[in-house]
C-alpha cells in the first residue's frame, strides 16, 4: 500500500468540472502511449472501483480510458493517439511526431523530477485554446507550427 500523498497534493487534484472538461479532451482518444512511470500512476483507471469518494466525474473518466488501453493497438486508427511520460514524449517530440501539445498546468510547485519537455528542441507553437478553472489550474493546446 502506498502511502497517502502530502496534502499538497490531494489539493491539487482535479475537480468535477476538471474531469467534466478532460472527460470530453480525451473521448476521443483512441490509444494512450505511457512510459513506465506515467502507467503505473494511472493504471489506477482500470479498476476505479477500488478509488475511495469516487464521482461520476471519475467514473467517466475510468470508462474513456479503458476504452482506449494500448492493449487494444489498432491500426490504423481513426481517433487521435495521446503520448505521455517525459522519455516517450520527448522522443516523439525530438522525431517530430507531435502535431498538438495539450498541457494543464497545476498551482503547484514539487521541486526537482524529470523535464516536461526535452532540451535542445526547439518547436514553434500557434494557440489552439486555453481554459481557466476556478481551482487555478489552467489548460493551454496549441499546435505546432511549420
Amino acid at each position: 500500500m502506498k502511502p497517502a500523498p502530502p496534502s499538497g497534493l490531494r489539493r491539487s487534484a482535479p475537480d468535477e468540472a476538471v474531469f467534466a472538461f478532460l472527460n470530453d479532451l480525451v473521448r476521443p482518444i483512441a490509444m494512450y502511449l505511457y512510459g513506465r512511470k506515467i502507467y503505473e500512476t494511472m493504471a489506477i483507471w482500470e479498476t476505479p472501483d477500488v478509488i475511495p469518494g469516487r464521482t461520476p466525474g471519475m467514473q467517466d473518466f475510468a470508462r474513456i480510458w479503458q476504452a482506449a488501453a494500448v492493449r487494444d493497438l489498432k491500426a490504423p486508427l481513426p481517433h487521435d493517439v495521446s503520448v505521455a511520460g517525459p522519455n516517450l514524449a520527448a522522443q516523439a517530440i525530438r522525431a517530430w511526431l507531435v502535431d498538438e501539445y495539450r498541457l494543464l498546468i497545476v498551482p503547484m510547485m514539487l521541486g526537482g523530477g524529470k523535464r516536461v519537455l526535452p532540451s535542445n528542441v526547439c518547436v514553434k507553437l500557434d494557440l489552439l485554446d486555453e481554459h481557466r478553472f476556478a481551482n487555478g489550474m489552467v489548460y493551454l493546446r496549441y499546435h505546432t507550427r511549420a
